[in-house]
C-alpha cells in the first residue's frame, strides 16, 4: 500500500541523486556542467600546460617565429577565457568573484622579446584579503621526454566557490530537516492509522478485562474504543503511554471498513474469544486473579498466582444438583452431556439474571453439580459497609466499635462468629435474589423446551408413557465467608472457594434427597432473607452436619411442579430481565411462579407440621409421629386437588385409592414429614437422651 510517507521518501531520494546536476555554473549557452568548481581549475591548468608543450614542439621544428606567435596568441586566448567567463574572473567588479589570482608559465625566448613568465598577477591587490583556506595552488611540471621545460603554476581564489558550496549545503540541510519533519509527521499518521488505532481495540479489551474480567466486552472496535479511552484516563498514561492523545473518533468511523482488512481485526476477534473463554472457565472466583495478573504491579512484573494468598470473601453459596445421575448416565450415555448442558444453561441464566448487580455467577461445574456464588463482597468491603450501615448514630457507633474489636482479634473464627451478616445494609435483597434465582431455575427447568424433549425419551421412561421423565433438580443454600483463590499448580489451576459455608451448602443440597424436597437452606442463609421471604420458608429440622459443631435449623421452600402448567408463566428474556431489575420484597406474594410452586401449601398443613416438628424437637416422639402423619395426609389431599387429571380421581377418593396409585400417593406426600417419621420409627419411637438435651440430630448423610 502506497502512503504519503513513502512518496516523501521517494522525493528525497530523487533530490539527493539529482543535487549534483542542478544549479552548477556553466559557460555561456553551453550545457557543459561541472560537479565542482575546482574541476574547471584543473582542466584550465592542464590546458595551459598543453599550450606550453605544443609551443615547445613547434619551436623544436625550427619554426621559432610560428612557435612564439602560437604561444603568445594561445596565452592571450587562455587569459581572455577567464575574463569573459563571469563566474571566474572579473577583477574590476568585486573581490568576492575573483577566481584566478596568478598564473606562471615557462618563459619562451623569441629573440627581441620574451613570451610567458607571470602572465596574470593580482595577488598584490588581494594580499591579505583572502583566507588561506580559500587559496588553491596548482603546479604541474612540464617536460618532453627527458627534457624538463619548467613548471606551470596557477593560483586560484575559491572564496566564491566555498560561499556557494556553504549556501547550498545549508539549503540542503534545511531541506532535509524540513523533509524529515514532514516525513515523521506523515509516518506518525500512518503509524496511528495502521498500527496504533487498530491496536487500540485490542488494548481496550485487555484493559477492560483487567478491570472487570466478568464483563462481556464487545467485539466492535468502535464500542471497544469507549472502554479504551476510559481506561487510558486512569491507567495508560502512567504505565503504557497515552497512544490515543490525538485519536479522532470520526476518522475511526471512516476507516472502520478499511480497518477490517488488516490482521489486527482478526486479533480483536481472537482476543475477545480468549477473554470470553477465560471468563467462562475461571468464573467469579478467578476475576480478581485475572485482574491482578493482567494489571502490572510496581516492578512491572506479572504476579504468580501460585504464591498469591487467598482472599476472604462473604457470599451466598448455592449448590445445584441433578438427581438420579447414575441412571441418567447409563441410560443416555453420551447424550447425557446434552441434558446436563441444557440444565446448566437454564440455571446459569437465572442465577446471572437475579444476582444483585451481576454478582450471581457459576463457579464450578462438578459433573452433575454446579456451585453458584452470589458475591456480597470482600472482607474489608463488607466490614466498611457494616460500619457505615443504616440506622441512627448510636447504632453506627456500636457497629464501628464492634468492628474495631473484631479487627484487633486474631482468630478468623472469632471474627466470623462476632460478625452479624444479617445486619449488613442491603443484605436482605441480596439473599432474596439468590433464593429467587434458584427457584426461578427450578421453574424454568420444568418448562424449558429443550428439557421437555426428554420427558418421553424411551431410554428414561422404560417405554412407559404414563410415567414421563422429569429432571430432579435439588438446591442447597448457605451464606457466610470463604477463602477465594487459585488452587493447583503450573500444570492445572482452578479458581474456587474454600470454607465451611461452601461445605454446608453442599450438604444442604445432598440432604434434599432424604427430606424429599427440592431446596434446603441453613439458618445462616434464612436469617438474611426479608420478612416476606422468611414467611415462605418452612423450618423442617434442626441438625448438625459433619465438620460443623453448631446445630443448624434447616429450612425449605416448598416448590412443586406437578399439576402446575408453568408454561403459562413463561416470560420473554427481556421481560424477565425487567422483572429482576424491578425487584421488591412484595414479589414473594405477587410473582406467578413463586405462587404456583407453593399453591399446595395451606395454613392448615403448616399448623399441623409445625406442631409435629415442635413435638419431635422436644422429644415427644409418640405424639409427634401421630401429628406428622396427619400433616402428610393433609399434604396428599392438597396435592391431589392439582393432580386430579393425572390421577383420574377426586379428592374424596384419597382414602379409597387402589393399589396402582399407592406409589404416586407416596410421591405426592410431604417429604419432611415422612423423613422425620421414618427417623423416629427407626429409633423405636423413643428420643435418645442426647437428642433431648441438644434438641437436634446429626445429619446422617451429607
Amino acid at each position: 500500500m502506497v502512503t504519503k510517507s513513502y512518496l516523501i521518501i521517494l522525493v528525497m531520494l530523487l533530490f539527493t541523486f539529482s543535487y549534483h546536476f542542478i544549479n552548477i555554473p556553466h559557460y555561456g549557452d553551453n550545457s557543459y556542467r561541472f560537479h565542482r568548481h575546482d574541476s574547471c581549475a584543473q582542466e584550465m591548468t592542464t590546458y595551459l600546460s598543453e599550450i606550453v608543450i605544443e609551443a615547445e614542439r613547434i619551436k623544436e621544428g625550427s619554426l621559432e617565429k610560428e612557435a612564439c606567435d602560437f604561444f603568445s596568441s594561445s596565452l592571450a586566448s587562455w587569459i581572455e577565457t577567464f575574463y569573459s567567463a563571469n563566474l571566474y574572473l572579473n577583477t574590476g567588479l568585486s573581490e568576492n568573484k575573483v577566481f584566478l589570482l596568478r598564473a606562471d608559465v615557462p618563459v619562451m625566448d623569441c629573440g627581441n622579446f620574451f613570451v610567458g613568465g607571470n602572465i596574470v598577477n593580482s595577488t598584490d591587490f588581494y594580499s591579505g584579503k583572502i583566507r588561506s583556506m580559500a587559496i588553491r595552488n596548482i603546479s604541474k611540471a612540464i617536460k618532453i621526454g627527458e627534457k624538463k621545460l619548467g613548471n606551470v603554476e596557477v593560483v586560484y581564489d575559491e572564496s566564491f566557490e566555498i560561499k556557494i558550496f556553504v549556501e547550498e549545503s545549508i539549503f540542503l540541510q534545511l531541506f532535509f530537516l524540513l523533509s524529515s519533519i514532514i516525513m515523521m509527521k506523515l509516518l506518525m499518521e500512518d503509524t496511528k492509522k495502521y498500527v496504533l488505532r487498530p491496536l487500540a481495540p485490542l488494548l481496550g479489551i485487555v484493559f477492560g478485562y483487567a478491570s472487570n474480567p466478568l464483563a462481556i466486552w464487545p467485539i466492535s472496535s468502535r464500542q471497544v474504543q469507549l472502554n479504551t479511552n476510559e481506561f487510558h484516563n486512569s491507567h495508560t498514561a502512567e504505565n503504557f503511554g497515552n497512544i490515543e492523545d490525538n485519536y479522532d473518533s470520526s476518522q475511526s468511523n471512516r476507516d472502520e471498513a478499511e480497518l477490517g482488512k488488516h490482521e489486527t481485526e482478526q486479533l480483536i476477534h481472537t482476543i475477545t474469544k480468549i477473554t470470553s473463554l477465560l471468563r467462562q472457565c475461571w468464573g467469579v472466583a478467578g476475576a480478581s486473579i485475572i485482574s491482578s495478573n493482567l494489571k502490572r504491579n510496581k516492578d512491572k512484573r506479572l504476579q504468580d498466582f501460585i504464591i498469591m494468598p487467598g482472599k476472604k470473601i462473604y457470599a451466598v453459596f448455592g449448590f445445584v444438583g441433578i438427581g438420579d445421575w447414575d441412571h441418567l448416565l447409563r441410560a443416555l450415555s453420551k447424550d447425557v452431556m446434552i441434558l446436563i448442558n441444557d440444565v446448566a444453561n437454564v440455571v446459569h441464566s437465572e442465577v446471572a439474571r437475579w444476582g444483585l448487580n451481576n454478582t450471581g455467577q457459576c463457579n464450578r461445574n462438578i459433573g452433575p453439580v454446579f456451585l453458584m456464588v452470589f458475591r456480597i463482597g470482600y472482607d474489608k468491603e463488607v466490614r466498611e459497609k457494616y460500619c457505615k450501615g443504616g440506622g441512627d448514630e448510636t447504632q453506627g457507633n456500636e457497629r464501628r466499635k464492634k468492628s474495631l474489636q473484631m479487627s484487633s482479634s486474631i482468630s478468623e473464627t472469632d471474627l466470623d462468629n462476632n460478625f452479624q451478616l444479617n445486619e449488613l445494609p442491603g443484605v436482605h435483597e441480596h439473599a432474596d435474589r439468590a433464593a429467587i434465582g434458584m427457584l426461578k431455575s427450578f421453574a424454568s427447568i420444568h418448562r424449558d423446551n429443550n428439557l421437555r424433549q426428554f420427558m418421553y425419551e424411551v431410554r428414561l421412561t422404560n417405554g412407559n408413557p404414563e410415567e414421563p421423565f422429569h429432571a430432579k433438580i435439588t438446591f442447597g443454600l448457605d451464606a457466610g465467608y470463604a477463602m477465594e483463590g487459585a488452587v493447583g499448580s503450573v500444570y492445572k489451576v482452578d479458581a474456587t472457594y474454600l470454607g465451611p459455608h461452601v461445605n454446608m451448602a453442599s450438604r444442604m443440597q445432598s440432604a434434599c434427597k432424604q427430606f424429599g424436597v427440592s431446596l434446603l437452606c441453613s439458618k445462616d442463609f434464612q436469617c438474611l432473607l426479608s420478612p416476606e421471604a422468611k414467611q415462605k420458608f418452612r423450618h423442617v429440622d434442626t441438625c448438625t452436619v459433619k465438620g460443623v459443631q453448631k446445630a443448624q435449623p434447616i429450612y425449605t421452600y416448598d416448590a412443586r411442579h406437578r399439576g402446575i402448567n408453568l408454561f403459562l408463566n413463561k416470560r420473554d428474556c427481556n421481560v424477565a430481565d425487567i422483572e429482576a431489575k424491578n425487584y421488591s420484597p412484595k414479589i414473594w406474594n405477587t410473582d406467578q411462579d413463586l405462587k404456583c410452586m407453593r399453591q399446595h401449601i395451606t395454613s392448615e398443613f403448616e399448623d399441623k407440621f409445625n406442631k409435629g416438628r415442635d413435638l419431635y424437637l422436644v422429644g415427644n416422639w409418640k405424639e409427634a409421629v401421630k401429628v406428622l402423619k396427619e400433616a402428610n395426609e393433609q399434604m396428599i389431599r392438597n396435592n391431589m386437588k392439582f393432580d386430579m387429571v393425572e390421577f383420574q380421581a377426586s379428592p374424596s377418593d384419597v382414602n379409597n385409592v387402589n393399589t396402582s396409585l399407592t406409589k404416586r400417593l407416596t410421591d405426592i406426600g410431604d417429604g419432611p414429614s415422612k423423613c422425620l417419621i421414618n427417623y423416629m420409627i427407626g429409633k423405636n419411637g423413643q428420643a435418645p437422651a442426647k437428642f433431648v438435651d441438644e434438641k437436634c440430630r446429626a445429619l446422617e448423610s451429607k
